[in-house]
């Protein structure tokens, strides 16, 4: 397979899909991808009114196209043990990482898989969390799914212009993939 494809809908934003390893068991780097969700306008803000059915949400589906490819490490925060200095697990992950021994995430090896909110990668969260500490987001899954590396494109337009309204016997060459 060759990466995930979701339908989400969401108020706006940048979230991340992280996924877990035999890494992160072993020296605590997660795979992270990055996307970003559009939101849309409630229709009360454009001059409609309260009353009717109009749209009151903010929320918009969209699908959204996670290659593995796209997946990159990072490693997972350890506290400091003591002021200024790095704990043992946290020194060996850095050089892990330094001599890339992490390898390339191909979507084989998947043991937790989930999506994260960062408020400080949102300019409009920023505003909120300086106020009480916490960020509003929405997010909400309709579905995952995975799709498969090939080197054809996924969709092929054959075109009908030629094609007779009725075919009958004989006119399908079946050796040339023709019809006459």
């Amino acid at each position: 397979f060759a990466g995930l494809i979701c339908r989400i809908c969401s108020n706006g934003g940048v979230y991340e899909a992280f996924v877990r390893t035999e890494a992160y068991e072993r020296l605590g780097v997660e795979y992270v991808c990055e996307f970003r969700t559009a939101s849309k306008t409630p229709s009360y803000m454009n001059g409609g009114s309260l009353d009717g059915e109009e749209n009151r949400s903010r929320g918009k589906f969209a699908t959204v196209r996670l290659d593995f490819s796209d997946f990159r490490p990072r490693m997972r925060h350890f506290p400091m043990q003591n002021e200024g200095v790095e704990s043992v697990d946290a020194r060996r992950m850095r050089q892990a990482l330094s001599k890339s021994d992490i390898p390339p995430f191909n979507g084989r090896d998947i043991r937790q898989f989930g999506f994260r909110y960062r408020g400080g990668n949102n300019a409009f969260s920023r505003n909120d969390a300086s106020r009480s500490g916490w960020s509003k987001f929405y997010l909400a899954l309709d579905y995952i799914k995975l799709y498969r590396a090939q080197p054809e494109p996924e969709f092929i337009y054959l075109s009908d212009a030629r094609i007779p309204p009725v075919i009958q016997d004989g006119m399908v060459k079946h050796d040339s993939r023709r019809i006459a």
